[in-house]
């Protein structure tokens, strides 16, 4: 659930327990902080007293909760975060087991980051990690991860009407480019995987060409819970109802977002882009369905196990096995509009192609 964490707890709990951490502003007061441990990105903040916009775990309240949830060792402290993918690949030991054999390398997460600051309003996260491949292929990946954020300018300021469109509407974007580079070319794939936690009570929006499939991964979606339109798809996220599904590139517009209420007539867009390219090979597949691959975007809603939050997933280019790829480089957006609904209605209008 929405768990009201602010600015000032989330550095408090970084700070009291050493973890390497930066403030890096934004547009106007709004803010992220970015920690080493996990590589995450926590907020964006609009100022100091400001709660996050994406979801955050109840634990950052108060010391002693958030000791206690480290001393667990739990991946989940919210916020966003990058994956390697499959998950199939380096996450799971036994295809005919994914629930009693899913782990997370803790190469993966918390990792061991290195921060710094790389420019004016540039800071990077890198580390060198050793992963072992289970299913699809075997044996072991070295690979290399550079992330570079910075802020994004809004995408619509060159508009004629951005001023009545703006009015009393606040913006704070974001661009992460990842490097991904792998020691040695072989049949492992892997791809930079990112994933946003957001608080319930709101919509996945997900622009696409023609309706097309869509691939459960475990705990079908509820015909109440998604509606299908010509241009769009629409998933509540509701705190207490578990699914997964994973959407194919070809029928993806490379953008999709997040729409919730954010006060009386006022509404919160979270857009994400990124570069979704059919030609790639979208190497993560269900345990049910061997051979399967296709799916760049992955949407995720938990049932209340986890904290009850959903998660907007999308993955980079893939690179090793029949890419002949050994690198790439990846940009991934973020953009967050909030303000009175009839104008947030009008952005995503603009920029997903459909109404919030």
């Amino acid at each position: 659930m929405n768990n009201r964490i602010g600015f000032e707890q989330v550095v408090a709990r970084l700070d009291e327990q050493a973890m390497s951490h930066a403030v890096m502003p934004l547009q106007g007061p709004a803010r992220l902080v970015i920690s080493a441990r996990g590589g995450r990105v926590f907020g964006p903040f609009w100022d100091d007293a400001a709660e996050s916009v994406f979801w955050l775990p109840g634990a950052f309240a108060a010391r002693a909760s958030f000791d206690a949830l480290l001393a667990s060792g739990t991946w989940n402290i919210g916020g966003e975060r990058m994956w390697i993918a499959p998950e199939i690949q380096f996450m799971v030991t036994d295809r005919a087991d994914v629930p009693g054999t899913l782990f997370v390398p803790p190469q993966i997460d918390p990792g061991h980051y290195a921060l710094s600051q790389s420019g004016p309003a540039a800071w990077t996260l890198s580390q060198q990690i050793a992963l072992d491949a289970y299913v699809l292929s075997s044996g072991r990946k070295s690979l290399s991860i550079e992330r570079t954020l910075v802020p994004a300018p809004d995408p619509l300021r060159s508009l004629d009407a951005y001023g009545d469109l703006l009015d009393g509407v606040a913006y704070a974007g974001y661009a992460q480019t990842v490097a991904l580079a792998e020691g040695a070319h072989d049949d492992i794939t892997s791809q930079a995987w990112f994933l946003i936690q957001v608080n319930p009570g709101g919509e996945m929006v997900v622009p696409h060409t023609t309706p097309g499939h869509i691939t459960n991964y475990y705990d079908s979606v509820r015909p109440e819970l998604m509606a299908v339109h010509p241009d769009h798809r629409r998933l509540a996220i509701t705190g207490h109802d578990r699914y997964k599904i994973g959407l194919h590139t070809a029928y993806l517009t490379g953008r999709l977002g997040y729409v919730a209420p954010a006060g009386s007539d006022r509404t919160r867009l979270i857009v994400r882009g990124f570069f979704n390219n059919p030609s790639s090979i979208y190497t993560e597949q269900p345990e049910h369905s061997p051979g399967y691959f296709g799916d760049s975007v992955h949407i995720y809603s938990d049932g209340g196990g986890l904290g009850g939050f959903g998660e907007l997933e999308c993955a980079g280019q893939t690179i090793g096995g029949a890419t002949g790829m050994s690198a790439t480089t990846d940009t991934f957006l973020v953009w967050i509009y909030e303000g009175p609904t009839a104008r947030i209605d009008a952005i995503s209008r603009i920029l997903l192609g459909v109404p919030a």
